[in-house]
């Protein structure tokens, strides 16, 4: 019969917003993991460039998505930087922080613009387009990302 063993906790008191971490004998308390940006590496074809919307055109592949193609939505996210010319790290996830200065308006909402790849403040309004919000602003080089899979066809 296997034996029990008192799990033991540290002496350290915790502090506010602390979870109980255990280490194979002990709970000790330590702050959350920040959820930060979420990101992936694609595959892409070279003319993709930073900042560019994208959405999944293949295997462990993006390229520009566009408002005025419905074959190339949905949208899932913004290239944050091109390691080399085939490949983008595509952040998909959080607070995108990395726009030139006075790229963007605060407290403006973006959509996918119907020039592949780009965004744009004015949803389109041409029948057979998609409107696809991409984030919210919150600074002039910040945006909240809003992806998800709500976007309406225009008729």
């Amino acid at each position: 019969m296997a034996e029990l063993k008192q799990l033991q906790s540290t002496d350290s008191p915790p502090n506010v917003g602390d979870v109980p971490m255990f280490d194979g004998t002990n709970f000790t308390p330590q702050a959350p993991s920040p959820v930060g940006p979420l990101t992936h590496t694609f595959d892409c074809p070279v003319s993709v460039s930073m900042f560019d919307a994208v959405y999944i055109s293949g295997s462990n592949a993006v390229d520009a998505a566009d408002a005025n193609d419905p074959t190339k939505q949905p949208f899932i996210g913004l290239v944050r930087s091109k390691p080399n010319p085939t490949k983008a790290l595509v952040q998909f996830y959080g607070v995108f922080d990395v726009f030139p200065p006075a790229t963007l308006t605060p407290r403006a909402k973006y959509f996918l613009s119907t020039t592949p790849g780009q965004i744009t403040t004015m949803p389109t309004e041409t029948p057979g387009c998609i409107v696809d919000a991409v984030g919210l602003a919150i600074s002039d080089t910040a945006m909240i990302l809003m992806v998800d899979s709500d976007f309406t066809e225009i008729e």
